[in-house]
């Protein structure tokens, strides 16, 4: 049995966002992102924190 993260925790995990800031709307609006978005803005975020030590952060 495999437990899927949603969307929203995959991007809190990786840094790219913080759930606790977010607002419910937000939340529901990330977890519709398919898992191919999901992956874009996790590589996103990485390359970022790697060429600046910053995180992308997503800003709604």
């Amino acid at each position: 049995m495999t437990d899927k993260q949603s969307n929203t925790d995959q991007l809190h995990q990786e840094g790219a966002l913080n759930k606790d800031d977010l607002h419910e709307d937000h939340i529901k609006a990330i977890d519709q992102l398919s898992q191919e978005e999901v992956e874009h803005l996790k590589a996103i975020n990485k390359k970022v924190q790697k060429d600046s030590g910053q995180p992308v952060g997503i800003v709604l």
